[in-house]
């Protein structure tokens, strides 16, 4: 006697026939188009790599990220952790950096290792990051900032569909905001500082995402819904109001104040920041924070020099788990705003190890939103990734 399914097995089974729907579907929309058959759907053996994606966010999304690239100008821990997490999603990238690696490269970077000290970073990393996904494309470039800022082949004709910059100064990374704003492409921007780390997203002036996919009790989807916004440029964020963000609880994260302060005090200096500029980082930080309509004492944590003689000792210090953190974030924003499905962060996280709390705060000219903590999460957002019921 055949046994009755179970409602389980019965949600199993429908998920898999939407997956297969999906595909179908997406096969005659590439027909009807005239791209034939090499350009339906998923291969046999790209539908069993991204099994689990495939079912989280659709096969169009899937198609979506597999068509695009990813550009990583400087190949730090922060870059690595994100470029991981890219690749084994199924998305092309290209690593660039004209810096040689050094033994401080070695505690962070798990693509580097002791013999590669002294040979070009993105070279160097390029064999262990195209392991990860042979089905992806993986280059390196070795060119210099100039170099690669002149090329137009870079930032137009459609060649990267999201830029991150891990290195670079402050005046760098506006320059290359401005080109992917001018070209439609999204931008990101990150660093570490020792048990600290935060990036920033530029998304345009209008990007149009479907809100998270939410599932009945079955596991059929319900409706989806979609939203555009704006996005504030580097320059228009970096030069926003601190003030407007203070409650009777929170104020603009102190890490952000920190890295602000370390990007204005480089540019006086015209170099790196070290453990002697403890003073001048302070300094510079009450000006800044002056200058954002905001008063530092009112910010926690920063109204000591020892505070400051950390933050500058500590301003280029990569630890793993910090780059664990920021760049596994950091690279789910880069597959939401690809796949085109996720509320993307908008438009910095910023991340305090020591605190064990990262925060969400839109830094823009227009109205403020309300910093969230990354820690509150309700119930409905989070995503079951196991039909199991133990699990």
């Amino acid at each position: 006697r055949t046994p009755t399914p179970t409602p389980r097995k019965q949600a199993q089974a429908a998920t898999v026939s939407a997956v297969a729907a999906g595909a179908a579907m997406s096969a005659m929309e590439q027909e009807a188009n005239g791209n034939g058959a090499a350009g339906v759907g998923l291969s046999e053996r790209e539908a069993e790599v991204y099994d689990r994606q495939v079912r989280l966010w659709g096969v169009a999304a899937q198609q979506r990220m597999q068509r695009s690239r990813v550009l990583f100008v400087g190949v730090t821990a922060l870059a690595a952790e994100a470029a991981k997490n890219v690749v084994l999603a199924g998305i092309g990238a290209t690593l660039c950096d004209d810096a040689t690696v050094r033994g401080r490269d070695l505690g962070a970077n798990f693509f580097i290792n002791a013999e590669d000290v002294g040979e070009n970073r993105a070279t160097a990393s390029l064999p262990r990051v195209s392991e990860l996904n042979p089905l992806v494309t993986v280059e390196a470039d070795s060119r210099g900032f100039e170099a690669l800022l002149a090329d137009d082949a870079v930032w137009t004709g459609g060649a990267f569909n999201v830029v991150v910059m891990t290195t670079g100064t402050r005046a760098q990374q506006r320059m290359v905001d401005a080109k992917c704003r001018a070209n439609g492409i999204l931008f990101y921007n990150g660093a570490l500082q020792g048990y600290e780390g935060w990036f920033f997203c530029d998304l345009g002036d209008a990007f149009t995402f479907q809100h998270d996919v939410r599932k009945d009790s079955l596991g059929n989807e319900m409706e989806k819904t979609f939203e555009t916004r704006r996005f504030a440029s580097l320059e228009e964020a970096e030069g926003a109001s601190w003030a407007a963000h203070r409650t009777s609880k929170l104020t603009v994260p102190a890490s952000w104040v920190k890295a602000s302060a370390v990007r204005q005090l480089e540019e006086e200096l015209g170099g790196a920041v070290t453990g002697d500029h403890g003073d001048q980082l302070q300094a510079a930080a009450v000006a800044l924070a002056k200058s954002h309509g905001e008063d530092l004492s009112k910010i926690p944590g920063l109204d000591t020099s020892d505070a400051w003689f950390a933050a500058a000792s500590g301003a280029y210090a990569e630890v793993s788990a910090v780059a664990a953190i920021v760049g596994g974030m950091l690279a789910q924003e880069i597959l939401k705003v690809l796949s085109g499905v996720g509320t993307p962060v908008n438009n910095v996280f910023a991340f305090d190890g020591l605190a064990g709390e990262g925060r969400e705060v839109c830094l823009s000219s227009e109205a403020v939103k309300t910093a969230k903590k990354i820690s509150e999460v309700a119930d409905e957002d989070l995503i079951c990734l196991s039909s199991d019921d133990e699990d």
